[in-house]
């Protein structure tokens, strides 16, 4: 019973199956993600796209989302959930957004966005009138399934189920071997 007790709350497991396998990380938005914004006549909604990556990841993947469906999930930036990303081909006749500069006079017909220097925000205008203020989304999932990450699994499961026997049988056997000595 301590042995399993010292397994879990001491962290004697070889932590490969949590780092290499199952930790979760951050998406967020690449360095410089190439903001852009369009509307639909099939929705009445604002479709963000940019470029997002994984981690430390210098690798890019193109996203889309509705602005105005993601926002309305919570009014806390912080506890939004991950983004329902959406495929661009699914949606024709997209008019884009136009985007002006920090001193440029703001249209009074139609949507415009006024980006931050990095594009990771920015302000939606309607008509003239400011809708808000809007970060690119960040989240916390599952890496992305990769060959490495398959093909480790069961060695890194087959490592610690040989470390919880070793620590158990350990302090079963008169201490023998194990964390648990």
């Amino acid at each position: 019973m301590l042995a399993g007790a010292m397994l879990f709350n001491g962290g004697c497991t070889s932590g490969l199956t949590t780092s290499l396998v199952w930790r979760i990380k951050a998406y967020h938005p690449a360095e410089m993600p190439r903001l852009n914004l369009a509307t639909s006549t099939q929705k009445n909604d604002v479709l963000v796209q940019y470029d997002e990556c994984f981690a430390k990841s210098s690798t890019l993947r193109p996203r889309a989302y509705w602005l105005l469906e993601y926002a309305a999930k919570d009014t806390n930036s912080m506890n939004r959930p991950k983004p329902e990303f959406v495929n661009l081909a699914d949606y024709t006749n997209l008019c884009v957004v136009p985007m002006v500069k920090p001193r440029e006079a703001i249209p009074t017909n139609g949507y415009c966005v006024l980006p931050t220097a990095n594009q990771l925000a920015f302000t939606l205008w309607r008509n003239g009138t400011e809708l808000g203020n809007y970060n690119l989304p960040v989240y916390f999932n599952a890496p992305p399934v990769t060959f490495w990450r398959v093909a480790l699994t069961p060695v890194t499961v087959a490592a610690d189920t040989a470390i919880v026997i070793g620590v158990v049988g350990g302090s079963a056997g008169g201490g023998v071997g194990g964390c648990g000595r």
